[in-house]
């Protein structure tokens, strides 16, 4: 796998784990832990742990709005 930043807009429906590190500039391990604290949107496929692009958008852009309050 490419350790190049993936874009959101590029990026499939359905992205891993992996994909979505790339996509935040951070590591895998940082987005198993936003999972585990309930903070990123997911569903599980088995044993895989999918993240829907769209609703990671909706994170992203409630995120940005957090982010400019006062």
């Amino acid at each position: 796998m490419s350790t190049e930043p993936l874009s959101l807009a590029a990026a499939p429906d359905v992205l891993t784990v992996e994909e979505v590190a790339l996509v935040l500039r951070v590591s895998p391990g940082v987005v198993y832990r936003m999972i585990h604290r309930g903070e990123l949107p997911n569903r599980r496929a088995g044993r895989r742990i999918l993240i829907p692009r769209v609703p990671l958008q909706g994170w992203l852009h409630a995120a940005d709005h957090e982010d400019a309050r006062p």
